[in-house]
Order: C-alpha cells, then sequence, then structure tokens
C-alpha cells in the first residue's frame, strides 16, 4: 500500500492513511478546479459621462413636478390599491404642508397609487425625491419600494427607499433622493408613482411619507460594473477629499457643514442591494474606516480614508449587472478634490 503526506498552511503533516472504519483504508479527499489567475487593480467610480471628479454641485435644483404635497395635490390623484393608507393624515407634523401620507395601517404588499392626470415625460427630470419618517423598522425585514408605470404597466424598476436613508433614525423626517439612473429609466414617458410596503415576516414597518417630487436637476451616481465575462473582487474602499482649509472638524466633511444626504454607497450583487449607507461628515467616515494619509499645506488639506471589505473580498459579476456605487445629492463644488476609487483584483 502507498502512502502519502501533504504538508497543510500550518507546517504540519498530515497522512494519506487514516484509521480503519470499515475494514477499508482511506485516503485523503481531494479534488481539482481551473487554475484561477488574478491581477490587482484601482478602479475609480465614474458617471455616466465617465469622469470620477465628485466635487461637483449635486443638489437639488430646477422647477420639481409636485407628486404629493397635501391631499389633494394639483395634476395627481392618490389611492390606495391595497391596503390601508391615509393620505391626509395629521397623526405627526408634516414635513411641509399641514398633511402626509400615513402607512402605519399597511402590511406586506401595500401599495399606494399617485396618478397623473395626464403622461409626463422624465427626460428632462433627474431624480425622485421625497421624505420618509420612520416608528420602526427592522433592516433585515423590511422594505419601501418606489416604482413609476404608464397605464400600469411597470417601467424601469422599483428600487427601496430604504437604501437612500439611515434606517437606524426613528421619529424624524429623512431626506431621500433616487437618481432615475437607477430606477433604470431615461426618457421614460410615465403617469403613475407606486410606493410598495414590504415585510418579509412579522410586524410591518410603520412609517409616513411627505413632499414626493420630481426633481428637475441634481443628484449623481458614480459608479463602477465590471464588463461582461468579467469578475472584480473588492477589497478596499477609498475615498479622497481635498479642501482649503487645515484643520478637519469630526462634524463636518472637510469645508462642507454636515450634509443633508451625504454619499450614499450600494453594492447591488444578483440584482439584490447587498449593503447601503451612507456618510455625511468625516466623524461617520472614520467611524467605519480609517484615514490613512493627511496630507495639510498651509493653505490646504488632503485625506483619504479606506473602508475594508467585510472580512472577505466582496464579490461583482459583470455577466449579472453586479455594481459598486455613490450616489450624491449635495453641492459638493466648494472642494477642490473629491474621488472615490475601490481596490481589489480581476479575475483573468
Amino acid at each position: 500500500m502507498q502512502r502519502s503526506r501533504i504538508e497543510v498552511n500550518n507546517g504540519s503533516l498530515v497522512d494519506g492513511h487514516k484509521d480503519k472504519l470499515d475494514g477499508n483504508d482511506y485516503g485523503i479527499i481531494t479534488y481539482q478546479a481551473p487554475l484561477r489567475e488574478y491581477f490587482g487593480a484601482a478602479l475609480f467610480l465614474v458617471d455616466e459621462d465617465g469622469s470620477s471628479n465628485m466635487a461637483v454641485d449635486a443638489s437639488i435644483s430646477g422647477t420639481p413636478e409636485v407628486v404629493y404635497l397635501d391631499e389633494p395635490t394639483t395634476g395627481w390623484t392618490n389611492s390606495a390599491l391595497t391596503g390601508v393608507w391615509d393620505f391626509a393624515s395629521a397623526a405627526i407634523t408634516p414635513q411641509s404642508g399641514t398633511e402626509s401620507i400615513d402607512a402605519t395601517a399597511t402590511v406586506d404588499g401595500s401599495q399606494a397609487l399617485m396618478q397623473r392626470a395626464s403622461t409626463i415625460d422624465l427626460s428632462a427630470f433627474s431624480s425622485i425625491s421625497g421624505f420618509i419618517y420612520l416608528t420602526s423598522w427592522n433592516s433585515s425585514r423590511h422594505d419601501v419600494t418606489v416604482e413609476v408605470r404608464l397605464a400600469g404597466v411597470i417601467v424601469g424598476n422599483p428600487v427601496n427607499v430604504n437604501d437612500y436613508v439611515d434606517t437606524g433614525t426613528l421619529g424624524a423626517w429623512l431626506p431621500f433622493v433616487i437618481p432615475k439612473i437607477d430606477m433604470g429609466l431615461n426618457g421614460s414617458i410615465i403617469d403613475q408613482v407606486v410606493f410598495t410596503t414590504l415585510s418579509s415576516s412579522g410586524q410591518p414597518p410603520n412609517y409616513y411619507l411627505d413632499t414626493i417630487n420630481i426633481e428637475e436637476s441634481g443628484s449623481k451616481v458614480f459608479s463602477f460594473t465590471p464588463e461582461p465575462g468579467q469578475v472584480f473582487e473588492l477589497d478596499t474602499i477609498n475615498i479622497s477629499f481635498s479642501d482649503n482649509i487645515t484643520v478637519v472638524e469630526p462634524n463636518q466633511l472637510m469645508g462642507l457643514p454636515s450634509l443633508t444626504n451625504g454619499v450614499r454607497f450600494r453594492t447591488v450583487t444578483d440584482g439584490v442591494t447587498r449593503f447601503g449607507g451612507g456618510i455625511r461628515t468625516i466623524g461617520e467616515l472614520s467611524s467605519t474606516g480609517t484615514i490613512n494619509s493627511q496630507i495639510t499645506g498651509a493653505a490646504d488639506t488632503t485625506i483619504t480614508l479606506t473602508v475594508p471589505s467585510p472580512g472577505t473580498l466582496i464579490r461583482f459579476n459583470g455577466d449579472t449587472g453586479d455594481a459598486f456605487s455613490a450616489v450624491i445629492s449635495d453641492d459638493f463644488s466648494s472642494l477642490t478634490g473629491f474621488t472615490t476609487y475601490i481596490r481589489g483584483r480581476v479575475l483573468k
């Protein structure tokens, strides 16, 4: 009988011959897999024009199409497709106006419809904005989605509103701005906006909605998506800021005060958002990452922060449209520099 010895990672030797269990000798189980070759890569997040410069004004501006501001809202009619909704609630102080949409009695699958009297072409608009007020929330079981439709047929794709807010903050109006590119929209024509309550089990989420607009301009997406046939494994996220300051305050983002919307980061694989989070100040960002470089001159400072992947490399497959993105909806144009790049490896 032939015996072999295999050296494992810790340097110990393992016999290829095991104790007899049923009169037979057992060897070490092995398997074969194709050789995988990787090369390291550092890739910038870029906008739809290929620019990596995030020091731009992405704040909301222009004349919005007002979808909801009290009941009724001129040009739009509100109704419950399913479930119980109160479109003229005075249960809490509204974000604006005198009323808000009360969704605290909704259950899994409840849908609210906002119907426009005529169609609207989204080619002149950039995003959907609004406010959500959470009174109870479970991140592992709850979602609130928004989608747009034309004559009852979904246009583009639904998105989770909760991916664009800090769901850990209860009892406050939280602004959300959803770029139309995230909803798979461009020059689409629509006449309906639909919100849906989702709850996989247990008590559904309790929340309110208010001040829902289709915005004319503002909000930009910077993203990376592997090419079809390409696989990228993310190791770290690296964010670099430059500004004309010499003192970095934790409750600001460089020279900017705490932001209204912040920078929203998202990881999407197999069509599912695996991670969504945001930062509004340097202090919030440094709580999840580390400052690995800070250069301060006579009148300016550059900081680079690194956020590691959570223990294992995050895999993005180009064949399934996986993506890592950052959404900004504030004015960053006063910064002298702002970029985000990811480090990892590409499978050959």
